[in-house]
């Protein structure tokens, strides 16, 4: 239960950089934009693609965070020996938490983009991208050394 805990923990500070910081920036000629990843649901929101806005907002923002704030709120009293209240609920919905997080996807397209664009503007990566790689692996270790059975074990319900 420690990893878990230290693993979602790492995670809320790589899930801010990569939502504080841009993800790439493009420079054409002399102008340099930058990117992050609300910027990038705000432009879909913007040019009228509503369900790919909310999407990509709900896959990349909202269940990662869901997931996260799940395992934490599960966890850190556990760690503490204490029960957190509505505790059987939370941990039932963090599968469906976990489902909807499809981070890799993004970074995909992201990666699809760089390739694409390449020819045409020079593309620097951010730090916002970094954290975001890194998120990935880290949400699928949480997930890996989460082990609901004992967390079901501690609480009392099989």
């Amino acid at each position: 239960m420690d990893r878990t805990l230290a693993l979602a923990l790492a995670g809320l500070v790589l899930f801010a950089v990569a939502n504080l910081f841009p993800l790439l920036s493009v420079r054409l000629g002399e102008d340099l934009v930058s990117a992050t990843l609300a910027a990038a649901v705000k432009a879909l929101w913007d040019q009228g693609e509503l369900a790919l806005a909310g999407l990509v907002a709900g896959t990349c923002i909202v269940a990662p965070l869901l997931v996260l704030l799940s395992i934490l709120y599960v966890f850190a009293p556990l760690h503490f020996g204490r029960l957190p209240p509505a505790v059987a609920p939370v941990v039932r919905s963090l599968h469906a938490f976990q489902a909807w997080n499809m981070m890799e996807v993004f970074l995909l397209g992201i990666l699809v983009t760089v390739v694409k664009l390449a020819k045409m503007a020079t593309i620097l990566p951010g730090p916002g991208v970094v954290a975001f790689f890194m998120l990935i692996f880290l949400l699928a270790a949480a997930a890996t050394a989460m082990d609901t059975e004992a967390v079901w074990a501690r609480i009392g319900i099989r």
